[in-house]
């Protein structure tokens, strides 16, 4: 008689094989292939199933609703989702009735461990509902208006909160989550866009950054992306500020034109640069004008990291416009000793999750600089070293190395490619004001 595996030994060698290699393809894959199992047997496909349902990807509230429902049969399987994420399309910012999710995640997923939600079931979120799932570890949530909290709400056993354009009816809703009475368990913390509003469609919600005044020294992990640096606080770490002084923290910033990154606030030691998506697609200055900020702090040295999106890696896919900024911003950081490494910006989950080029240095701080110059220099040694010819003349479009920088003598004489002289900021508001002082002394000759 052949000798035979029990069935919960075969589930142990279906995970480990998925956990192992789960980085390197996306889950649709892994579904397909585990979905034949299921035909094999009755005992097989009870086993299987476990493992294709602890992790669910809907896109709509809809779609919930129907699982859920008795006589589609599957409303029992809801009891192996360790992982869900529902995301719905990016909201216009006004309130959407819907399914009360964050009822059915506490009597639904009573095993959830990571939850993931953008403008999923409506625009309100209960947080006191998830406190119904002890297993709960990870919340991302993103465009909800958050309903009052108690102080009595405990989430034990939360290791990592992302709230992105969350808003609360009580200036303190956010704080209470933040609390160590509330969320002791809290290591890993991403705000980003975090308003105060009387109602989920209020029209001018005053922007915050709810960290002030908290001691959030247990938080080793922390992202904040502020609507506006100047909410940042004068100290972010300990004894005056809420870190501890060995937490990673990075402050992300969207490159703005007219603002700047200096002011009575404390820099973190990390940055992280996003470029909106029309600055890419249509012939702009503002770049320009915008990268000004980040280059003198490189220049003054606050920044040891710099993490940049991973759609201006490639040179050949990003616009002419932006280039001279990027390349200029490259030489400094090299002749500063600051590393640069790229995240992802492009997945479906980007916009909720910490960034993964962080996490990924935070654990290994000493992975190798992605620097574009750098890397590039690397292949061109090892091309020197092998007999390989150099980089092809072809090759000066889609290099970094032969991107010009500002200041540098080109075709357009200093200027970036919308006619923009990147330092003569100064000297036109001098001649401004001789233009002033001609016509001052033309009246007074005129008298």
């Amino acid at each position: 008689m052949p000798a035979s595996l029990p069935l919960e030994t075969v589930l142990d060698i279906v995970r480990a094989y998925i956990q192992r290699d789960f980085f390197y393809e996306d889950w649709s894959p892994y579904h397909h292939r585990l979905a034949t199992l299921c035909l094999v047997c009755k005992a097989f496909k009870d086993l299987v199933q476990r493992v294709l349902w602890s992790r669910l990807r809907l896109s709509s509230d809809a779609q919930l609703e129907k699982l859920a429902e008795p006589e589609t049969g599957t409303s029992r399987l809801f009891q192996h989702v360790e992982d869900f994420a529902g995301l719905g399309p990016d909201c216009d910012g006004h309130f959407r009735d819907g399914l009360q999710v964050d009822e059915l995640i506490g009597s639904l997923l009573p095993n959830v461990r990571s939850v993931a939600m953008r403008s999923f079931g409506g625009s309100v979120f209960d947080m006191e509902r998830v406190a119904f799932c002890m297993a709960l570890t990870s919340l991302a949530l993103e465009s909800y208006f958050l309903c009052d909290i108690s102080r009595s709400l405990v989430l034990a056993n939360l290791y990592d909160l992302s709230l992105v354009r969350v808003s609360s009816a009580s200036p303190y809703g956010v704080s209470r989550v933040l609390h160590e009475d509330c969320t002791p368990a809290l290591r890993r913390l991403y705000l980003a866009d975090i308003f105060d509003a009387n109602e989920p469609d209020s029209w001018f919600p005053e922007p915050r950054l709810p960290i002030q005044g908290l001691d959030l020294r247990r938080v080793k992990t922390v992202q904040l992306k502020p609507e506006s640096v100047e909410l940042l606080p004068s100290a972010l770490y300990h004894p005056d500020g809420p870190f501890g002084n060995k937490s990673d923290v990075l402050l992300s910033w969207t490159a703005q034109s007219g603002y700047q990154l200096s002011g009575s606030f404390e820099l973190p030691r990390f940055f992280q640069l996003h470029i909106l998506h029309w600055m890419l697609e249509a012939p702009t200055s503002q770049f320009t004008e915008a990268i000004r900020s980040v280059l003198d702090i490189v220049w003054g040295e606050e920044f040891e990291v710099i993490f940049l999106p991973s759609s201006v890696r490639n040179r050949a896919n990003v616009p002419t416009w932006i280039q001279r900024g990027l390349r200029t911003l490259f030489d400094e950081c090299i002749d500063a000793g600051i590393s640069i490494y790229f995240y992802s910006d492009s997945s479906e989950e980007s916009s909720l999750r910490m960034s993964d080029a962080f996490l990924r240095f935070v654990n290994d701080p000493s992975m190798p600089d992605e620097s574009p110059l750098i890397v590039e220099s690397v292949v061109e040694s090892r091309r020197s070293r092998t007999g390989e010819a150099t980089s092809p003349k072809t090759h000066e479009e889609t290099l970094w190395t032969f991107a010009k920088s500002f200041g540098e003598i080109g075709d357009l004489d200093d200027e970036d490619d919308l006619g923009g002289d990147f330092y003569s900021e100064d000297e036109g508001e001098d001649e401004e004001d001789d233009e002033w002082g001609t016509e001052e002394e033309d009246a007074e000759v005129e008298e």
